[in-house]
């Protein structure tokens, strides 16, 4: 019995430090979720594509890069595209930014919107490696941990804005698809 009674007892003893580390490592997590939603937001909306790149997920950079590849096949958005002098993906990227910024950001500051953003999101991790970003009710992107460091993936809102965008049926498929 006494056995049984110290196993417990290091079981219990265990099974607290552990979900004591896990809601830690979450709380930590969240922070750095919230850091990097605030810097993903004050780049984009700052048409910063360095720092855009820095804090996204690579998923979500092959998103821009193949809409960008079938931007340029399409005779109505290559037109666009050669008539703002957008050339190269880094272009593509900066022109997205600036195209989205105003009607993203409304009347408040990049600093402002970004810090919204960050602050008045809700986390739901879906596992030690990602979290859903909810805002005003919506999933807004997802959080994974690459190389140690939270990214934002935005693979999800990109398509669904995509998809909101174009008419022609071929390139919703194709984009369907990234």
């Amino acid at each position: 019995m006494k056995f049984f009674l110290q196993h417990t007892a290091l079981s219990l003893i265990f099974f607290i430090s552990a979900f004591s580390a896990s809601a830690q490592s979450r709380a930590d997590a969240e922070k750095a979720i919230r850091r990097s939603a605030y810097e993903t937001t004050k780049a984009f909306l700052t048409a910063s594509v360095k720092g855009f790149r820095q804090n996204v997920t690579e998923r979500s950079i092959s998103v821009f890069r193949s809409t960008f590849d079938l931007f340029r096949q399409d005779a109505k958005y290559k037109d666009e595209l050669q008539r703002a002098g957008v050339t190269t993906f880094d272009q593509f990227l900066e022109y997205i930014m600036l195209g989205m910024s105003p009607r993203l950001a409304g009347p408040l500051t990049p600093d402002k919107a970004a810090e919204k953003i960050s602050n008045e999101s809700q986390m739901s991790f879906i596992s030690n490696s990602e979290a859903k970003i909810l805002f005003n009710n919506s999933e807004f992107a997802r959080a994974r941990l690459s190389a140690g460091q939270w990214k934002i993936d935005l693979t999800s809102t990109i398509k669904r804005i995509l998809l909101e965008e174009v008419e022609n049926p071929q390139m919703k498929a194709k984009i369907k698809t990234f």
